[in-house]
């Protein structure tokens, strides 16, 4: 009952048909989409506030869970002192006197919470019946299926959605895992519904499968291991759920097809999720475990209220020691780690009681005839429950939403629903702040106007690209003080303030000031130190060293576009030349791409200097080792390499390749030609048995209709070379090495019949790809020597 009254049918179906249209569009993570939302419910908090609950116990958990979120607007330490803000502030930044760091950013948290738990009531109150259970449950998975008719035809067409982030697939939710768990929880609804239709001989059980193998695909194809895992776990839930076990083990005959169909798919269509699944290989699993650890250390050092709501991105950064990666870390990959971090372990003690009553309901699952329907949603929303521990699907208005709704539908009916804790007066209370709210949100969004964080910052951005010139300096300041009063904690406002401080009022005291908070606020990032130096290399190129070489310092492991823009930057600028001269001796790696951007003179006195301190060039790695000789070879003074090659044999596994190499740079292709020829060795011929009877005579013909033919072609040059015909196998070879498959063997006797013919330049290009390979070998075999001493 919703104030009274039931909500009606069209009612109901309407509800379910914006749950998926909210999917469709992002699944609630906009600005717009969330002002909407809130506004929604607001405005229907108003006119029929929700008269029942699952459980008074539940209503006092949410109550209390609100009321600790508040703590954040308490005084700073009243809970208990947080040690992080201590550099932030001894590096001059200005905290409010709250125990949240970012006063607006929390609200808006709160409003979100707020927003979300009022929606979980209006959804409870929809109060199904039997045969709204059944018909609900169909609409839910036909419009899931929809979006995963969309998902299977975007893959195909190669579609993008513009709420999505960059990355492989497409996915409706800016993360592809949350568009998964649609799709689990859709298919595990699917499965239940095909099974209890066909214990029951029902024809519409050919539609519930045709939807169930529809999301499969669509899990399959949105590229997540989580949503495979999720589809097999909710199907299986519903599955032992509807039967006993003697049940169980008679729809086997039904299961089984089924399974064996799924599997299938999963093998002929499946291969790159089913590469996901090598977690010790997989892209991004170690990350995952290492935010985890972070997290966890964080959380033992902050106050009982935790970071307050809305403040984990902007102070995670301190904490990060063993997340080693240049992006940022937005979320610690699980609600309950996010819970915990800002609302500390009484929000998350809370919580996790709040969960267990709302599971409490589902009991019992005996003979009432709702069952059937009630199993699959309880497979759904378990599901649900499960990701949420290692990902973020409860901080997404599009899965919480439905997960509101599955729960509604799995919760087992009672005659007599609890009354609800708040009053109605209070609850329209609620509903007046949550539509003004949330109109305040749309309205911003939709017309760029700056009453929510976000949108403010934004807008300050795009004033600061647009206008940042001596005639908007009243612009540029308003801008900068709406970004930091939204955003006091975020890096990049503080290096706009700087730039602005240099170009406009030459304070660079104040903007060494405003860096060093930016630095402070983002210990880990390179891109943090790198846009100072990009800053400082117009007034001072002393201190944009200083910056860069902080960049090289911040990770382990430099991005080599980081190498190539502070080269790019910082070698058009001539009286930065001896700042990136020294800057590029302390990091090898740009040491790398420094000498490879150098030639003729200064290359020789650069690379001077690196034999001067190790002649064997050991800071670099084997693959940088021999591209700089390459290039020393061919861009720089070549007598010189050759004599470091003599003077240093361990240098390289193939000093005659470099030593040919300087000799072909200055175009005496003969003498090239001779120095490698001793160590170029005759590759063999692979045995063929296709076409292995046929004459010469038919494979040349063949082989000059098709010159991509290679197996003909190899064929007739090997019986070319046996026979001595060095002109016939000159040809051949030269059609050969022309084909899109080009034979290692090919590259060779082409060389070599050139050299024998005495056209030398014809055979060193001809060589000279094969040589790339024998250097590589012949490279690696000297490293694994070296290792196995």
């Amino acid at each position: 009952m919703i104030g009274g009254r039931p909500l009606t049918a069209a009612g109901k179906y309407l509800l379910v048909l914006a749950l998926i249209v909210l999917v469709a569009v992002g699944g609630g993570t906009t600005v717009w989409t969330q002002g909407l939302l809130l506004a929604i419910a607001g405005l229907w908090m108003m006119l029929k506030p929700p008269s029942a609950s699952p459980s008074r116990r539940l209503d006092w958990m949410l109550l209390l869970l609100t009321v600790w979120s508040l703590t954040a607007f308490l005084p700073n330490g009243l809970l208990g002192g947080a040690s992080w803000r201590q550099p932030l502030a001894a590096a001059g930044l200005d905290f409010t006197w709250m125990a949240t760091p970012q006063p607006w950013v929390t609200t808006e948290a709160v409003l979100l919470l707020i927003g979300g738990i009022s929606w979980f009531y209006l959804i409870w109150n929809a109060e199904p019946s039997y045969e709204d259970r059944r018909r609900l449950l169909w609409v839910l998975t036909l419009g899931i299926t929809v979006l995963a008719v969309g998902q299977i035809c975007a893959t195909y067409y190669n579609w993008r959605s513009p709420f999505q982030a960059a990355g492989l697939g497409f996915s409706y939710f800016p993360n592809k895992n949350q568009t998964g768990l649609i799709y689990a929880m859709g298919g595990s609804i699917a499965f239940g519904l095909t099974i209890h239709l066909l214990r029951c001989r029902r024809r519409s059980a050919l539609i519930a499968l045709l939807c169930l193998l529809i999301c499969f695909a669509a899990s399959v194809f949105v590229l997540s291991r989580a949503a495979i895992l999720l589809f097999f776990a909710g199907c299986l839930i519903a599955y032992l759920t509807a039967f006993n076990l003697r049940g169980a083990f008679r729809m086997m005959r039904f299961v089984l097809p089924i399974i064996i169909v799924g599997m299938t798919f999963l093998l002929v269509m499946g291969r790159e999720s089913l590469q996901r699944f090598a977690f010790w290989k997989a892209e991004g699993s170690e990350l995952r475990l290492d935010i985890y650890r972070d997290t966890l250390s964080m959380v033992t050092e902050l106050p009982a209220s935790g970071l307050t709501l809305g403040n984990f991105a902007w102070v995670f950064p301190q904490f990060r020691e063993q997340v080693q990666v240049a992006q940022s870390v937005i979320h610690p990959e699980s609600d309950w780690l996010w819970l915990l971090s800002e609302l500390g372990p009484p929000g998350l003690a809370i919580m996790a009681l709040a969960v267990i009553v709302v599971m409490s309901r589902f009991l019992p699952f005996g003979e009432e005839r709702s069952v059937p329907y009630r199993a699959p949603a309880f497979g759904a929303l378990t599901i649900f429950l499960m990701h949420s521990f290692f990902d973020v699907p409860a901080h997404r208005f599009g899965t919480l939403l439905i997960a509101f709704f599955v729960y509604r539908l799995a919760a087992a009916p009672i005659a007599k629903e609890p009354l609800a804790l708040l009053p109605r007066w209070s609850l329209r209370i609620q509903g007046v702040l949550l539509l003004a709210s949330g109109a305040v949100w749309f309205l911003s969004d939709v017309f760029s106007l700056p009453w929510t964080t976000k949108i403010t910052n934004e807008r300050a951005r795009e004033t600061l690209a647009q206008n940042f010139s001596a005639a908007s300096r009243e612009r540029i300041e308003e801008a900068l003080d709406d970004a930091i009063g939204a955003f006091p904690l975020d890096w990049q406002n503080y290096t706009i303030r700087a730039r602005y401080r240099l170009a406009f009022e030459r304070d660079a005291q104040g903007a060494s000031s405003d860096f060093v908070v930016a630095r402070t606020l983002e210990p880990n990032s390179a891109e943090v130190p790198f846009q100072e130096g990009v800053t400082w290399m117009q007034y001072s190129p002393r201190q944009a060293a200083q910056a860069w070489r902080e960049a090289l310092n911040r990770h382990a492991i430099v991005p080599e576009s980081l190498y190539r823009e502070i080269l790019d930057i910082g070698g058009s600028k001539p009286q930065f030349a001896r700042e990136l001269n020294n800057l590029s001796i302390v990091d090898p790696g740009l040491r790398y791409y420094y000498l490879k951007g150098r030639s003729g003179r200064t290359f020789d006195e650069t690379i001077y200097y690196e034999r001067s301190q190790d002649p064997t060039l050991a800071r670099f790695t084997p693959e940088q080792r021999r591209a700089l000789l390459r290039h020393w070879a061919m861009a720089a003074d070549g007598a010189a390499l050759r004599v470091h090659l003599v003077e240093h044999p361990n240098l390289s596994a193939t000093p005659w390749f470099y030593e040919g190499l300087t000799w072909a740079a200055n175009d005496n292709y003969e003498r090239a030609v001779d120095t490698v020829q001793p160590y170029v060795t005759i590759p063999r011929f692979p045995e063929f048995t296709q076409f292995a009877m046929s004459s010469e005579n038919e494979l040349r013909q063949a082989f000059l209709l098709n010159p991509d033919d290679v197996v003909r072609g190899s064929i007739l040059l090997q019986r070319q070379v046996d026979k001595q015909d060095w002109e016939g196998a000159r040809e051949t070879a030269g059609f050969l090495v022309k084909s899109e498959s080009v034979p290692d063997y090919a590259y060779f006797w082409k060389g070599e019949l050139d050299r024998r013919a005495g056209f030398s330049k014809n055979a060193w290009e001809a060589w000279l790809p094969y040589m790339e390979v024998l250097v590589e070998e012949r490279a690696k075999a000297k490293q694994a020597k070296e290792n196995s001493k």
